[in-house]
């Protein structure tokens, strides 16, 4: 059996879901890992990546940085991406906020700046 095939030889089932809702801490302090969980729909899926792509739009500090890897389960993989790689900085030469941050975010990125 090679890596791409499932239980009793047929083809594994996998699913990269896009979400904007909720970060993983607002997840985990909600209680509300089955908005995770609940994506494989009982099995069907043999894993499922739950993508958060734009971490930090509504504020916050864990809006900056790398993005961040977490397995929920053996199933189920948590992705969040940061608006912003590092933090914002106010220099001369900045332009306006990060790239898709809203636009009452100060500065721009260190990597994004316009020289």
């Amino acid at each position: 059996m090679d890596d791409s095939s499932g239980p009793a030889g047929g083809r594994r089932r996998r699913i990269v879901v896009l979400d904007c809702a909720y970060s993983l801490v607002q997840i985990r302090a909600r209680g509300m890992e089955h908005v995770v969980t609940q994506l494989d729909l009982d099995g069907f899926f043999d894993h499922v990546w739950y993508v958060q792509p734009l971490l930090g739009v509504a504020g916050g500090d864990h809006g900056v940085g790398p993005s961040r890897t977490t397995t929920i389960t053996a199933r189920h993989t948590v992705i969040e991406a940061p608006i912003c790689r590092l933090r914002p900085t106010v220099l001369p030469w900045t332009m306006g906020p990060c790239a898709y941050a809203p636009s009452s975010h100060s500065g721009r990125c260190q990597d994004q700046r316009q020289l």
